[in-house]
């Protein structure tokens, strides 16, 4: 459910190429190949009693996430013409950065803007941290918006502890 005002999806076009939209978004989807995790980083915490605990967390990266769609892409090609196209609609406001994934259908024009993906950016004044923020808000966009699973589930590890630990 969403709150009143809220828009969940953007789309632009005619509502006659939502259809074209659709198929050829399908197609290229059911193409997509899961990228590898080849990436790893140590989590490290404490429980709600102090014990710590650390595991690594697997994920693909947004190079590998990028190179997954842009095959799919490429293989669903007709007449050596690919059927949708992506691009990033990027904000880097005062609190945080949002990144939105559009997707296109390159005979239509029809376009679908996904949601806004948003993280407060604590490295403010800091270009490089900045700029790792905005890719990480690429790579969660573009993984929603094709169903990439490029990271790891971590069965909710990273959650605060609610019961008696085991």
């Amino acid at each position: 459910f969403c709150k009143e005002g809220e828009v969940i999806m953007e789309q632009y076009g005619e509502e006659k190429d939502r259809a074209v939209w659709a198929m050829h978004f399908g197609i290229v989807k059911a193409a997509i190949k899961q990228p590898k995790k080849t990436h790893t980083v140590t989590v490290k915490g404490h429980t709600k009693t102090g014990k710590p605990y650390s595991y690594d967390f697997k994920y693909a990266d947004l190079a590998d996430v990028d190179a997954a769609v842009m095959n799919a892409i490429r293989s669903t090609e007709e007449d050596g013409k690919p059927l949708i196209s992506y691009m990033f609609d990027i904000d880097n406001g005062a609190d945080g950065v949002s990144v939105q994934t559009i997707i296109v259908d390159t005979q239509t024009g029809f376009m679908l803007k996904t949601n806004k993906v948003w993280f407060r950016n604590a490295n403010i004044g800091d270009a490089q941290g900045t700029a790792g923020l905005i890719s990480y808000a690429k790579r969660y966009s573009l993984s929603a918006a094709f169903g990439i699973a490029s990271e790891d589930d971590d069965d909710a590890q990273s959650l605060p502890q609610q019961g008696p630990e085991v």
